[in-house]
């Protein structure tokens, strides 16, 4: 009995003195308590400390690109173009400088068999070596999402490999050898091609200046006149005349008579041609780069220098007129003369014969411009008013 309560003892006297460890542990580890503030006093605000950086995060060196030995400088090119960046950042989307599908075809592979691109101080997780990206996904894994220490590199991750297997076919090389070399010729077509519409408007700019002058005007047959005062009034613009397709109004009834009307201006000396004019207008030989690339049996080099003809398609020209000094000047003085030429009380016999038959050869069920000039006061080109009415 007397062993028994000596037991007791002992266990009650254990278990009190762990009560009493637990009691100052508990109290070493809360906080001392702070008196409750007064009703007048607002509540202290509370402290929160501030997020801890991970290692990983912190400090992360910017990655090192190395070209492969035995890489074309084409494909190091790619490969450059392929992990060019404008900016990263931990939690922040990478902003590449192109999208891939802009750069080549299989731009991810070539980089990959071009160029490595290392993550200095982090290792693979697969292998302890040193981290090679993959992509510019595992670009982002590290960078943006600091998963680094997860990060398998290249000769690692099995869907890189098997990507890069299908990319060493072969086929598939054989492909891009093919695509390589057409991408090549047509660039040095394009070139070729260019200087040679470079050299087309070279002769132009040669052939066709604004030269204006005080000059008299040229006195020409009445048709001729009626022409180029209907360009005059009836173009839009107002320095200018427009090519016929971008008038709304026809400059003759007779469709295909129009172009040989205002050429006519131009061998009349009334008229002429405006350096603006579409480089097709004019009649060259060869007709065009395509025609004298076949000429030359293919041969960029041998392709003749386009030659200017003496021939072009007045219908789709623009013209001026050059006398007075300024281009606008000259259409009013232009304007007046003509206006003053095809008065019919002033003319002679033989020219009022050529007034009528000029106004026979319309159809004035169409309404075109040369019929509907009449002697008047002179009018700005591209007017809005509507022209005088032919039965007047």
């Amino acid at each position: 009995m007397a062993r028994k309560r000596k037991n007791t003892r002992a266990r009650d006297k254990q278990a009190r003195r762990e009560r009493v460890h637990r009691e100052q542990r508990g109290s070493s580890s809360q906080p001392s308590e702070e008196p409750p503030p007064r009703g007048d006093e607002p509540p202290a605000p509370a402290t929160i400390a501030p997020p801890v950086q991970s290692a990983v995060e912190a400090a992360i060196d910017e990655p090192v690109l190395t070209p492969i030995v035995g890489a074309s400088a084409e494909n190091i090119e790619v490969a450059c173009r392929y992990w060019q960046w404008n900016a990263y950042g931990h939690g922040e989307s990478t902003l590449w400088s192109e999208a891939v599908n802009s750069i080549a075809t299989d731009a991810r592979s070539i980089a990959l068999t071009s160029a490595t691109l290392t993550v200095p101080g982090m290792a693979c997780a697969r292998c302890d070596g040193p981290l090679v990206l993959s992509s510019r996904a595992a670009f982002d894994r590290v960078y943006r999402l600091a998963n680094g220490a997860e990060e398998s590199c290249a000769g690692c991750d099995e869907s890189t490999q098997v990507q890069l297997a299908r990319f060493a076919e072969p086929k598939r090389q054989a492909r891009r050898i093919e695509a390589t070399r057409a991408a090549a010729v047509r660039e040095i077509e394009a070139g070729f091609r260019q200087a040679w519409e470079s050299a087309r408007s070279a002769r132009i700019s040669d052939a066709y200046r604004v030269e204006l002058t005080e000059d008299d005007i040229p006195e020409v047959d009445v048709r001729t006149e009626a022409v180029a005062l209907a360009m005059l009034r009836y173009a839009p613009g107002s320095e200018v005349i427009a090519p016929l397709c971008e008038w709304s109004t026809p400059l003759s009834a007779s469709g295909d008579g129009q172009s040989e009307a205002v050429a006519s201006t131009v061998r009349g000396g009334l008229l002429r041609i405006h350096p603006q004019t579409s480089l097709d207008t004019f009649v060259w030989e060869p007709t065009s780069f395509d025609q004298g690339l076949r000429e030359a049996e293919g041969l960029h080099h041998a392709v003749k220098p386009p030659e200017l003809l003496n021939r072009y398609r007045a219908a789709s020209a623009t013209h001026y007129s050059p006398y007075g000094a300024g281009l606008g000047a000259a259409a009013a003085r232009l304007d007046a003369h003509l206006v003053a030429r095809l008065e019919p009380a002033g003319m002679i016999a033989p020219r009022q014969g050529e007034l009528v038959a000029t106004g026979r050869r319309g159809d004035h069920r169409r309404g075109p411009a040369i019929l509907r000039l009449r002697a008047g006061p002179t009018q700005p080109s591209g007017r809005t008013r509507e022209p005088p009415d032919p039965s007047a």
